[in-house]
């Protein structure tokens, strides 16, 4: 899926918001790991897998 410029935008101004949210806080709480990580997976051998509420950008 290829975004458009404004919807780049659009995407990028909203990340920035909820780091901003959490450039300066002191203590992880569990709403700060709900907004930022989708799931936690255990998998074969103890490894851990982390889903990510948002995206790298495609290379």
């Amino acid at each position: 899926m290829k975004l458009n410029q404004s919807e780049s935008v659009g995407h990028l101004q909203k990340l920035t918001i909820e780091l901003k949210k959490f450039a300066s806080f002191e203590e992880l709480t569990p709403e700060m790991l709900h907004r930022l990580i989708k799931k936690i997976e255990i998998v074969q051998k103890g490894r851990v897998k982390i889903f990510y509420r948002f995206s790298l950008p495609a290379a």
